[in-house]
């Protein structure tokens, strides 16, 4: 009878411990990433009143063992550790484990690994879980040495440390990058031609460089030795010139193109097909030349130039300009306004001129030449070369040193549509620190009041071979022990780690509906193995009686 005794009070004490770890779960039902933990029952030692036996194989059987069990035991309590649901609470420090892994806080002794990761900052801005005061650990070199932007982390110290309200200084422009389109019905630029309004004919018909003066048609008195023309007007420098040919009998039209073109500048004197006289700018763009041919007052000859008058067939013009402007920062983040202008140079080629405005600085090397499109009007070359990258060369005021950007033209077209440009450069303004962002991988960015964003730290998650042989500490925390295997630290979602999630908690997974099962389903066991040690008591006082 005390056999039957002992083996009662053995599920009394299992049942009792499946109770408390029901009532844990139920208690734990809003406790943040809390996983349910499962109780498994094994049974006792036996005791064995006889053996299993065989038969001899012709008249007798064999027989099977005959043992009685001692009772029960809790051979182990388990975890689940299935993902729990995601709640919102749009703090930016609260973050949630989509997936395997876990967080690490340290006491600068233990590290302790946790699901929950509602954090905060403390007064250094660490990164720390506010119920207990340990720091958040980050993994790798991120945010030590950054190249672009501030450096927050220090070598050696692996905590998260985020300084909001930190001055963030600003950074110079490096790199400008445009693309658009320009469009393709702009005008070129045009020399200047003057033409003369009635061709030079020669017995009605055109004259070439040969005729001589006195055959012209408008010649109405022969020239004689001693007559002269006075040639003049304006060189293309906007400066006047006058020269006086003599002319007689044997003078042609080619004396006259000749001293045209030994006192003008700037332009070039010519005889077309049809007897016209045509002066061409040397250069494009608007020009002041003129030209007048006149007898001189004393001149035995005579003609009537003035039937000959040039007059501009074609305006010299500059190509059209298609021009804007954008914010660049120097050295110290002072904001500029860089002006661009793309000028027409010629059939599919343009070119680009940097300006900045007066009180800013000096363009020292803006101009970007030849841009060359096809006919379709993409892009084919800058400078004869395809995709080249061009460089120009600033000094702002009140900055000894010259500051130098490249220039990346990137899908420009030239296209009959309205002249668009975007740029997109890379200088920052001065800021302060504002904001931290964190990515599905785990890596905390800054956010500075000017809008940079900056690589802050790599938080590091922990990944276990074996996550149910973890121990559970309090606090949300697990620690590693002999069975859960060397702890594995890197990034999210890498190496089978889950992905985080900003600005949200992982819940509770308990499930309430199977945890009041489990209640009753104690309660029961409970029940039935207090009524054995009470009917073992019973049968146990009635032998007693007998006895005596």
């Amino acid at each position: 009878m005390p056999n039957s005794l002992n083996t009662g009070v053995s599920g009394l004490l299992a049942h009792q411990r499946q109770l408390d770890m029901v009532a844990n779960n139920l208690a734990n039902l809003n406790t943040t990433a809390y996983k349910t933990q499962r109780i498994v029952f094994s049974d006792l030692l036996y005791e064995s009143l006889a053996p299993a036996t065989n038969g001899n194989g012709v008249s007798i059987g064999g027989t099977n063992p005959i043992e009685v069990g001692s009772g029960v035991r809790t051979a182990q309590i388990g975890r689940n550790f299935g993902q729990g649901s995601f709640n919102s609470t749009g703090q930016p420090l609260d973050f949630a484990l989509q997936g395997d892994g876990f967080f690490v806080v340290s006491d600068s002794n233990t590290n302790y690994y946790t699901r929950a990761g509602s954090f905060s900052l403390d007064d250094g801005g660490f990164l720390i879980d506010p119920s207990t005061g340990y720091p958040v650990m980050r993994f790798g070199p991120t945010g030590e040495n950054n190249l672009e932007g501030p450096s927050f982390q220090q070598t050696g110290d692996n905590r998260v440390r985020i300084p909001l309200g930190e001055t963030i200084l600003g950074s110079p422009t490096s790199l400008v990058q445009l693309s658009g389109t320009l469009n393709a019905d702009s005008l070129g630029p045009a020399q200047q031609v003057l033409t003369s309004a009635n061709g030079f004919l020669a017995g009605g018909v055109a004259a070439t460089n040969a005729t001589l003066l006195n055959d012209l048609d408008t010649n109405s008195t022969p020239y004689a030795p001693g007559d002269q023309l006075v040639i003049s007007g304006n060189n293309a420098d906007g400066s006047a010139f006058s020269v006086n040919l003599p002319v007689d009998n044997t003078s042609t039209i080619d004396d006259i193109v000749n001293s045209i073109n030994g006192a003008i500048s700037g332009a070039v004197a010519s005889l077309d097909a049809e007897g016209n006289l045509v002066l061409t700018s040397d250069e494009s763009g608007p020009s002041t030349v003129t030209l007048s041919i006149l007898d001189d007052a004393g001149n035995t000859g005579a003609t009537d130039f003035i039937t000959h008058t040039l007059v501009a067939t074609t305006v010299g013009r500059d190509g059209d300009l298609l021009s804007g402007q954008t914010e660049i920062n120097d050295v110290r983040g002072g904001i500029h306004n860089l002006g661009y202008e793309f000028q027409k140079a010629g059939p599919n080629e343009w070119n680009l001129q940097f300006t900045l405005p007066d009180g800013n600085g000096t363009v020292v090397a803006g101009l970007i030449e030849n841009i060359e499109f096809s006919d379709d009007g993409t892009l084919l070359s800058i400078g004869g070369v395809p995709s080249a990258t061009s460089n120009v060369t600033i000094n702002f005021d009140g900055i000894l040193e010259d500051q130098s950007f490249d220039v990346q033209i990137n899908d420009l077209f030239q296209i009959s549509a309205p002249f668009s440009m975007s740029i997109d450069q890379n200088g920052v303004e001065p800021g302060k620190l504002v904001n931290v962002m964190v990515n599905s991988d785990g890596l905390l960015q800054g956010v500075s009041s000017s809008g940079q964003i900056f690589d802050l730290a790599q938080m590091a998650i922990a990944l276990f071979r074996n996550p149910q042989g973890l121990s559970a500490s309090g606090n949300n925390y697990f620690e590693a022990t002999l069975n859960s295997g060397t702890v594995d630290l890197g990034a999210a979602g890498a190496g089978g780690r889950g992905t985080v999630r900003a600005g949200q908690l992982e819940g509770s997974n308990v499930d309430v509906a199977y945890e009041f099962t489990q209640l009753i389903v104690a309660q029961r066991g409970f029940s039935a193995n207090a009524r054995s040690i009470t009917v073992a008591d019973e049968i146990l006082e009635e032998l007693t009686n007998i006895i005596r």
